[in-house]
Formats: C-alpha cells, sequence, structure tokens
C-alpha cells in the first residue's frame, strides 16, 4: 500500500484527491435560532439577553464575514426580505472585515474540509486563484477567494428563506472550494 497515494505521491505539494484535508486556520461558526424565544418575544412574554435569531459567520486571520439585515428587523421584514450588507456594518456595529460577532463562542464550531476528490470537478470562483481545481488551490487563494466572494455579496436579507447568514456562509464555503 502506498502511504503517500492519497497527495498523489507529492507529500510536499500536498495535493489531497481524495479532499479530506482540513484547513485548520479558518473557522465555521454557528449560533442556532432560539425559535421558543423569538415567539415568547412576539408574544410580549418576559426574553432573555441572547442572541434568539442566531447567526452563522467564518473566521480567519483577524478577519470575519457574515451576512445581516441592514437595519433592525422584525418579524415581518424577516419574513419578507430587507436590504442586507456585509458583517451589519449600519446598525450592529461590524466593519467591512469583522462581523459584529468575531471571536464570540458558537454552538456548531468547525475547521472546513478542502473540497475535492477523484469525481470532483470544482473550480475555486473568486479571487486571484478563479478558475484553479480546487484540489490545487492554496490556503492564502482560498482565504482570497473567501473575501472577494464577500465583497461582491449583495441583495436583500430574509429568513428562513432566501439570503441570511446561513445561505451567505454555504455560498461562500462551496465557492472557495471548502465544505463541511
Amino acid at each position: 500500500m502506498n502511504l503517500y497515494g492519497f497527495v498523489a505521491n507529492a507529500g510536499i505539494n500536498s495535493y489531497d484527491i481524495l479532499g479530506l484535508e482540513e484547513i485548520s486556520s479558518i473557522t465555521v461558526k454557528r449560533k442556532n435560532v432560539n425559535w421558543l424565544a423569538i415567539l415568547r418575544q412576539h408574544l410580549g412574554k418576559k426574553t432573555t439577553n441572547e442572541d434568539t435569531y442566531g447567526h452563522w459567520w467564518l473566521e480567519f486571520d483577524g478577519e470575519s464575514y457574515g451576512w445581516w439585515p441592514k437595519d433592525g428587523v422584525g418579524l415581518s421584514e424577516t419574513l419578507s426580505g430587507t436590504p442586507g450588507e456585509l458583517n451589519g456594518q449600519s446598525s450592529f456595529g461590524g466593519t467591512a472585515t469583522r462581523d459584529p460577532h468575531h471571536g464570540d463562542s458558537a454552538d456548531e464550531t468547525f475547521h472546513p474540509k478542502r473540497r475535492s476528490g477523484f469525481l470532483s470537478l470544482a473550480k475555486l470562483e473568486f479571487g486571484s486563484g478563479k478558475g484553479k481545481d480546487c484540489g490545487c488551490v492554496t490556503e492564502a487563494e482560498i482565504k482570497d477567494s473567501l473575501r472577494a466572494f464577500a465583497k461582491q455579496y449583495s441583495g436583500n436579507w430574509s429568513y428562513p428563506w432566501g439570503q441570511n447568514c446561513h445561505s451567505f456562509q454555504k455560498a461562500a464555503l462551496k465557492s472557495s472550494c471548502l465544505k463541511k
């Protein structure tokens, strides 16, 4: 058995033909939506200071990215949609490269894996390595792709359907050669 077969006999170049490589310098974070607390809030019942709407975002190299409603939302805006923006810069305290939840704990935290393998025809969709096969892109090119993806993302925000932090995170991972 060839122990270097999974990297195409090129251990230095680390080509991962099975798509098993974990990118440990990128952290995917997910806070769950607390539906019971949202319901209590809309019924006028006592609520806690928790972030009842939850949030999904990405963190790496001191930066973080997530998709937010541009302004505060109620139930009708949540369901019907409202303008969205990167990192909640207008109303939630984020910046162009920092999500308001940066550094927070989350209900689910993991490092994504490279999206490649024998049958994968996936290519990097953004950044300096755009068009490169996912099995060949560098970690720096993946991060550059995530930044470029976040910068170009636009549209409305709505939940549970439409564009929101969940769809933003899933699309960012997929377009940047990453998977759960």
